[in-house]
C-alpha cells in the first residue's frame, strides 16, 4: 500500500501540492514621520551592544554621545556603566582605537599603558558624577574636556615609590612633588611587595645607593630562591632615574619604566623631549556637549492643542538618574570638612558628600561636621566630629542618622589601640552580618585591637557582644553557662569615649538565676565580679553590661 504522505521529506518537511509561497505585498499603510522603521531599530541593534536602545537614542542632547569608554582596576563598575550610557556614552569592555576615555583608579595597568600609547584620556570615576551634576543643573552646554581635565588620572596615582642615594633636602623636594603627582612615598625601603618603584639618584662618588644595591643583589638570587618572599617582592620593582619623575610630571602620564632603567645610562635630553612629546594625551575634537538649537522667532500665540507623544518613553533628565541634585540631596543645609590622612581617601568621600548635596569647606571652624578616620581628631571648633561610617550609615539608610547611636559613628576621644584590649576576642550575636551595624561593629573592635571571632568557644571567647534583643539567644545562654561576659554596643561607647558614656547605661544588669542555678562557681552579678581563671582575659575596669535580665532596655 502506498503511503499517504508521498510529500513527506526525510527532513520531515512537507510540500504542499499546486501551492507556491510567496512573499507577502508590501503594506499599503501612509507613513508615518514620528514612527521608527524597522531600519532604525536594524542600525541601533547592530551599532548598540548592550540593548536594542540607550537613554541617549530618546535624548536630543546627551553630554557624552560620541563618547567612547572603557574601564580598568575597578572592581564593581555596574553603577558607572549605567551613569555612562544614561549621558549617551558608549561602553567597550575591550580597549579598542575607537575609545577616547579611560576610567581607571590608579596607573600602570596593561589597558593604561595601552591608553597612554594611543593618546587616550585617563580619567577618574568622579567624572561621570561631574558631568551628571553638570547636566541634572540643566546645563545644555556641559564642558566635558574642562571636566575630563579636572578628573585626569595623576600619573603616581596608586603607586608607592622609594628613594635612594639622595640627601635630606633633595628628598623633601622630590617627594613634595611625587605627592602632587599623586604618589606615596615610603618612608624606607621594605621588601613586603608594597614598593613599586625605586627612583635612584644620579651616580656619583659622594652617593651611596643602597636601596639600588639591594635591589640587584636580590634580583642576582632570583634564580638560587625563586620562591622566597623578599626576592619576589624585589624583583618586581622598578628601577628608575631620577628624570623619570621630571618627564612624567611634564606629560601628565606614567612613562614607561624600561626606558629610564636606572642600571643603564640615561638618554639624551632631546630622545627624552621628544618621547614625553609623542605621549602627550589628545585634546577631543568635540569639548563641549551639543547645544540646544536657538528659540524660533516669537509667532502669534495659538489655541492649545492636546500635545502628542512621539518618544517610545517618557523620559526627563533627573529621573533617568533618579539622584538629588546639589541643593535637594540629604546634607544639603550642612557643611564638611573632610580629611581621610590620605588623599585618594579623601577625594572620594568629598565626592560622596558633594553627590548627596552637602558643601565642603576647608576648614573646621566653618563646618557643622568634621569627617575622618577612625582615630582622636585634631584640635578644632567643629560642631561635631564625625567618621567616614557615619557617612555610609547615613547613605545606606537615607537619612541623617544621630552621630551617638554606634560607637564607630565619632571620632574616639582616646588613644587607640587599647593595650589591655589586644588579648581579647569578641564574638557578636543578634546582628545580620549583612547590615552596616555589623561592620561598623567589627571596625570598631579591630580598632581598640581586640579580634573578632564568628563563633562562640569556651576557650578562646572572652566576650559575647549581644545585639538588642539577643540576650535569650541560645548564643547568650552558653556564654552564661561558660562565664563569657556578655556586653552591649554601651561596652563599646565607654571603651573608646570614655568621658561620655552615661554612668546609666554602664551600669550592670541582674543575672538570670535560672541559667546559673546548675552551676556551681558564683553568679555574674553587679556586686561580685567574675573571678579570673588562671587562662582567662581578665574584664576590663569598667562595668559590664550583662543581658541576662529578661526585661527590655529602657
Amino acid at each position: 500500500m502506498q503511503s499517504t504522505n508521498r510529500w513527506h521529506k526525510s527532513h520531515r518537511s512537507i510540500k504542499i501540492p499546486h501551492v507556491k509561497l510567496r512573499p507577502a505585498p508590501p503594506s499599503k499603510r501612509t507613513h508615518d514621520p514620528d514612527a521608527e522603521d524597522d531600519a532604525h531599530f536594524r542600525k541601533t541593534r547592530v551599532t548598540t551592544t548592550a540593548r536594542a536602545h540607550t537613554h541617549a537614542d530618546f535624548v536630543a542632547h546627551a553630554p557624552l554621545q560620541h563618547v567612547v569608554l572603557s574601564f580598568t582596576g575597578i572592581p564593581d563598575k555596574h553603577d558607572l556603566i549605567q551613569v555612562a550610557e544614561r549621558l549617551g556614552a558608549r561602553v567597550c569592555g575591550d580597549l579598542t582605537v575607537d575609545v577616547t576615555h579611560l576610567i581607571a583608579l590608579s596607573a600602570g595597568s596593561d589597558k593604561y599603558r595601552a591608553a597612554v600609547q594611543f593618546h587616550m584620556c585617563v580619567v577618574r570615576p568622579e567624572w561621570l558624577y561631574l558631568v551628571r551634576e553638570a547636566w541634572l543643573a540643566g546645563d545644555d552646554t556641559v564642558d566635558v574636556a574642562q571636566l575630563a581635565e579636572q578628573c585626569r588620572l595623576l600619573p603616581f596615582e596608586g603607586l608607592v615609590l622609594g628613594l635612594t642615594g639622595f640627601d635630606a633636602h633633595e628628598r623633601d623636594r622630590l617627594a613634595a612633588r611625587i605627592d602632587a603627582l599623586g604618589g606615596h612615598v615610603a618612608p624606607r625601603i621594605v621588601w613586603d611587595g608594597s614598593i613599586t618603584h625605586l627612583v635612584c639618584a644620579p651616580p656619583s662618588e659622594d652617593r651611596h645607593r643602597k636601596g639600588l644595591d639591594r635591589v640587584l643583589m636580590y634580583r642576582a638570587l632570583l634564580s638560587e630562591c625563586p620562591d622566597a618572599p623578599h626576592v619576589q617582592h624585589a624583583a618586581r620593582i622598578h628601577l628608575v632615574h631620577h628624570v623619570w619623575v621630571d618627564d612624567c610630571e611634564r606629560a601628565r602620564v606614567l612613562l614607561p619604566e624600561s626606558a629610564y632603567d636606572a642600571t643603564r645610562d640615561v638618554d639624551s635630553a632631546d630622545a627624552r623631549a621628544q618621547r614625553v612629546a609623542s605621549l602627550q594625551p589628545r585634546v577631543l575634537d568635540r569639548t563641549h556637549s551639543d547645544a540646544a538649537p536657538p528659540p524660533a522667532p516669537p509667532t502669534p500665540p495659538a489655541p492649545a492643542a492636546p500635545r502628542r507623544r512621539t518618544s517610545l518613553l517618557s523620559w526627563s533628565r533627573s529621573a533617568s538618574f533618579d539622584a538629588p541634585s546639589r541643593d535637594q540631596g540629604l546634607w544639603a543645609t550642612h557643611t564638611f570638612h573632610i580629611d581621610m590622612h590620605d588623599a585618594a581617601r579623601t577625594r572620594r568621600v568629598i565626592h560622596v558628600v558633594r553627590s548627596a548635596g552637602g558643601h565642603v569647606v576647608p576648614s573646621t571652624d566653618e563646618a557643622d561636621y568634621a569627617i575622618g578616620p577612625y582615630v582622636p581628631p585634631a584640635p578644632g571648633r567643629a560642631r561635631c566630629y564625625a567618621t567616614h561610617h557615619w557617612i555610609e550609615r547615613c547613605l545606606y539608610d537615607e537619612a541623617l542618622v544621630d552621630v551617638h547611636a554606634h560607637p564607630a559613628y565619632r571620632a574616639p576621644t582616646r588613644p587607640l589601640p587599647i593595650p589591655e584590649a589586644r588579648d581579647w576576642c569578641i564574638t557578636l550575636t543578634g546582628m545580620d552580618r549583612h547590615a552596616p551595624t555589623y561592620h561598623h561593629t567589627c571596625a570598631v573592635i579591630e580598632a581598640i585591637g581586640a579580634r573578632v571571632s564568628a563563633s562562640l568557644a569556651r576557650h578562646t571567647t572572652t566576650h559575647l557582644l549581644c545585639a538588642p534583643g539577643a540576650h535569650a539567644s541560645l548564643k547568650a545562654q552558653k556564654a552564661t553557662e561558660w562565664q563569657i561576659p556578655l556586653v552591649d554596643l554601651a561596652f563599646l561607647e565607654a571603651l573608646v569615649h570614655p568621658a561620655a558614656a552615661s554612668p546609666s547605661r554602664r551600669r550592670a544588669r541582674p543575672t538570670h538565676r535560672a541559667v546559673l542555678e546548675h552551676d556551681a562557681r558564683p553568679s555574674i552579678t553587679e556586686e561580685a565580679p567574675v573571678a579570673s581563671e588562671p587562662d582567662r582575659i581578665e574584664a576590663p575596669a569598667q562595668p559590664m553590661v550583662l543581658y541576662d535580665d529578661p526585661v527590655a532596655r529602657p
